[in-house]
């Protein structure tokens, strides 16, 4: 446990707020919990000295499981999981659409299409029909501008932001129902309206000058030579003059239709991040809406899936759980046909070529995260992914991926693939936001154990996860699990979330003892060696996928199951996504893909289950050069606001 504790507290010192330490506070709130917490811990070291552990370290993972489980019994589990977990990177370090139609249709019925994501720029817009209506941002709350006293101070902000070196565009939207996307040297103005039939488009207003959005093919850029091609050689960010930005209008759009939006949002070039200066140490990076940091990589396969199919159309991050959703049954949540209550994405299956009439008994969704899709394709096409070949072989390949949400973080998108739901409608609006009712300043990836933990709790109330969908579906006594998740409501398992973690204690025995047997032959014992941020990412991925296969062996039947497997995204920052320690992580995620594949097989259970690998980002090579200036910028126009990496809040 001496591992744990200096990233406990060191997290916990993180916390921003009223400019206090924030460790008394966390002492204060721990030291009722110790008495059951070192019984945990007592119990843990017996059981690992009975399975023969007798060293400090083969007595670290089951100290660590018997804490845990006495964490869940005093209500201390969000605390210490997350810790355990390790999810304690800086918020800088983990911060930051092919179709000719024009508009994105709400399914409501089975899919024959995939969803359409504009082809170009020109593509993205249609003049509104005379029987549409304009559809301004739904809860607008503060945002946008409420008065001449606002707009005079989002108008300075924007026009010190569009100088700042690192900035390739800033977005603002007013009241009428008007975005204005600005960049040093042009400006669109568009509006959002729908149709009688529920149809969503977007009207150009105002084209002056040139974008870096202009470029908008959401199949550019899909293969790792033509990435290395426009970036001018490996490890380095796309040029902005080739760069491609898909779906731009409605993933920017949907920000605004929240009502903790921001004031204004700046998007950082490819190769800059939300700060002032590269982070030291870190080779790539994610949260921009680019091509690159928004593919992700896509596989499914299973009932309703045919074999050996290859998608060249990109999907949408928010038609995951519609997808996940219709193969396993859940009920219609509404009388248009939404599976889940506040649903913006469509199923893909109607496209997929599999037998209507087969239907999955359970899903599982895998997630890669942070895995760019390009290193992705490349690391598969070589042979070097056997297990998620044995997905593709008998399911579906997207060559284009799946375009994830803005901004292109992990906790944003991970609610958007388990609700099906945009950004500015599910609330979970970036790593870091405002929720300006209260004045809280949401920090999920970096305030501290309670808070990440609990980040199931920052969901609206109006969506629904697919955990929720499949309870009320199936019933109140349906197993739903959700392993190292950062979104995991309604989970009736969830060890992130302290949610039911002494539901199967009586497993941890055939737990550990299957974590020895099975971990030599998983590892990457070179990458392990030679990184130790590898080597403890490594590990507590390979207890996620150890908790699944014990279920699973123990004949558990969850209907969701949901994997979070962390090492490629901490590689990635590490060391840049084209890496050989990027490829190593993916590499060795496969292997844990496999274990969990191989343990629905031994009981009978894979033919039967659909499953999805994807992940909730790309990555993209930082630039040496990217200090992007945006701290200057916003302090050099005089006004008082909140930068949220990217999603400005006035603060007076």
């Amino acid at each position: 446990m001496s591992a744990i504790a200096p990233v406990f507290f060191t997290g916990l010192a993180r916390i921003p707020g009223d400019g206090r330490s924030a460790i008394p506070r966390a002492v204060r709130a721990f030291t009722p919990h110790v008495p059951t917490l070192a019984l945990g811990l007592a119990a843990g070291v017996g059981v690992g000295l009975l399975l023969g552990r007798r060293d400090v370290r083969g007595l670290l993972v089951p100290a660590a499981i018997g804490i845990g489980a006495a964490a869940a019994a005093t209500g201390g589990a969000r605390l210490l999981a997350t810790a355990i977990v390790g999810r304690f990177e800086s918020t800088a370090a983990h911060a930051a659409g092919g179709a000719d139609m024009a508009v994105n249709r709400i399914r409501t019925g089975p899919a024959t299409t995939l969803p359409a994501i504009p082809g170009s720029f020109d593509d993205a817009f249609r003049p509104m029909p005379d029987t549409a209506a304009v559809l301004p941002p739904r809860d607008a709350g503060m945002a946008g501008t409420n008065g001449p006293a606002e707009a005079a101070k989002v108008e300075r902000l924007a026009d010190r932001l569009v100088d700042a070196p690192g900035t390739a565009f800033v977005a603002t939207t007013s009241r009428d129902g008007t975005y204005e996307l600005r960049s040093r040297d042009g400006l669109v103005r568009f509006r959002r309206w729908r149709d009688a039939d529920g149809t969503v488009g977007y009207e150009l207003l105002e084209h002056r000058g040139s974008l870096p959005i202009e470029n908008a093919d959401p199949r550019a850029l899909r293969t790792l030579d033509e990435e290395i091609a426009a970036a001018g050689g490996s490890d380095r960010p796309v040029a902005d003059e080739l760069q491609h930005w898909p779906d731009l209008p409605r993933r920017i759009s949907s920000h605004f239709d929240h009502e903790d939006a921001a004031d204004l949002v700046y998007v950082p070039r490819g190769g800059a991040v939300p700060d002032d200066a590269p982070i030291a140490g870190v080779g790539g990076h994610h949260g921009v809406p680019d091509a690159t940091q928004s593919r992700a990589p896509l596989v499914l396969a299973g009932p309703g899936v045919g074999a050996g199919q290859v998608v060249d159309d990109p999907a949408r991050m928010i038609d995951i759980a519609p997808t996940l959703a219709e193969a396993i049954g859940i009920d219609a949540a509404d009388g248009a046909g939404h599976l889940l209550r506040g649903q913006d994405g469509s199923s893909l299956l109607g496209r997929l070529g599999g037998d209507d009439a087969t239907r999955a008994q359970r899903a599982l969704l895998v997630v890669l995260d942070g895995t760019s899709a390009t290193v992705f394709r490349d690391e598969l096409d070589a042979g070097n992914l056997p297990n998620i070949q044995r997905l593709v072989d008998r399911g579906a390949r997207f060559d284009s991926g799946v375009i994830a949400e803005f901004p292109t973080v992990t906790w944003t998108n991970h609610a958007s693939m388990l609700t099906g739901a945009e950004p500015g409608h599910h609330g979970v609006l970036g790593n870091v936001w405002m929720d300006r009712e209260r004045g809280v300043r949401h920090v999920t990836a970096a305030q501290g154990q309670a808070r990440i933990a609990n980040s199931s709790g920052l969901l609206d109330d109006r969506v629904e996860t697919l955990y929720e969908a499949a309870t009320r579906t199936f019933g109140d006594d349906t197993l739903t699990v959700a392993i190292g998740a950062p979104q995991a409501r309604g989970a009736s398992y969830a060890p992130l979330d302290g949610q039911g973690m002494l539901r199967f204690t009586a497993d941890a025995p055939s737990m550990l003892r299957e974590l020895r047997s099975s971990s030599a032959a998983t590892y990457d014992q070179t990458a392990r060696a030679a990184s130790s941020r590898y080597r403890g990412t490594s590990s507590v991925q390979h207890v996620s996928t150890s908790t699944l296969v014990n279920l699973l062996d123990h004949g558990r039947d969850p209907k969701v199951a949901m994997v979070e497997l962390q090492l490629t995204d901490d590689m990635a920052h590490v060391a840049g996504p084209q890496n050989d320690l990027t490829r190593r992580a993916l590499r060795e995620s496969d292997r844990q893909v496999g274990r969990v594949l191989d343990a629905l097989e031994r009981n009978g259970k894979l033919d039967d289950t659909i499953v999805a690998v994807t992940a909730d980002h790309g990555s993209e090579a930082q630039s040496a050069s990217g200090a992007g200036g945006f701290a200057e910028a916003i302090r050099t126009s005089g006004v008082n606001a909140f930068d949220a990496d990217g999603l400005v809040y006035l603060l007076d």
